[in-house]
């Protein structure tokens, strides 16, 4: 798509946005808002289009940064070993995505099933705006392409102007303590586990953090991390913490860690400081 800059025009010519407007019926003079994925929104007119439907040019009118309407600036990630099954891990993408993730990062740990590796994803095809393919209008295929469709969907149905960056590269849980260990001091992680405190607890009475804190949330496969993966965590900075009384699926516990984990960095009342 081409940079938005008020008085100027973009031809929308990728598959899923010109299917998105025809299934609104949106025809010349329209007005509509388009999103960059990074935060900037811009609305416009339509003021013309071709009768197969190929491309659409619209003139905008005005263009706006759109500021992060949580509370604190840092980054919130979840890095979750995905569950087996396209419908669950397609899941996980989604809602994450329309809770305010900003990273979703895939994790391969011992006892994975669905291992998001190499070889599951030699066929990723990307899809920025300079890829030949989108630019053409033709479908892009591969398992990362399809969640970062659906993250886009997500933005789109939970009016969110940013798309979270997913990685294309799963990596191991030795990575992930690595780089809890680079970012060390600079981000409050939590590894979901059997143990310690529950993660409300732990957000809203423990070690408060700053509003610009980044913050990052470890879920392990069905069966946990193993013990010394979470013990390797834990040594690189982690919080061991657990998410209620159930034990949840992989799919269930992303999304249920991610919302208290992002409700629980809202500005508390004089109440309840």
């Amino acid at each position: 798509m081409d940079r938005f800059v008020a008085g100027w025009e973009v031809k929308l010519r990728n598959r899923e946005e010109l299917q998105h407007l025809r299934s609104r019926r949106v025809y010349g003079g329209d007005a509509v808002t388009l999103f960059d994925g990074s935060g900037t929104l811009a609305t416009g007119t339509v003021d013309g289009w071709d009768t197969r439907w190929t491309e659409v040019e619209i003139g905008l009118e005005r263009v706006w940064v759109v500021p992060h309407t949580r509370p604190w600036v840092g980054k919130a990630t979840v890095a979750v070993a995905m569950p087996r099954g396209r419908g669950r891990s397609d899941a996980v993408m989604e809602k994450l995505t329309e809770l305010g993730v900003d990273e979703i990062v895939l994790v391969r740990a011992e006892r994975s099933v669905a291992v998001p590796g190499k070889k599951k994803m030699r066929d990723v095809v990307d899809v920025d705006d300079d890829d030949e393919d989108a630019e053409e209008g033709r479908p892009v295929s591969g398992k990362w392409a399809r969640w970062r469709r659906m993250a886009v969907a997500a933005c789109k149905q939970s009016m969110r102007a940013r798309i979270p960056e997913i990685p294309r590269k799963a990596i191991t849980v030795d990575e992930l303590a690595a780089r809890l260990q680079r970012d060390a001091g600079h981000v409050a992680a939590y590894v979901a586990s059997g143990r310690g405190q529950s993660l409300l607890h732990q957000t809203q009475y423990g070690s408060r953090q700053p509003r610009s804190s980044n913050f990052l949330l470890a879920v392990g496969p069905e069966g946990g991390f193993t013990a010394a993966e979470e013990a390797s965590l834990v040594d690189s900075g982690a919080t061991p913490v657990h998410l209620g009384q159930a034990r949840l699926r992989v799919d269930t516990a992303a999304v249920v860690g991610a919302s208290i984990l992002l409700l629980a960095m809202e500005p508390r009342s004089q109440d309840e400081t």
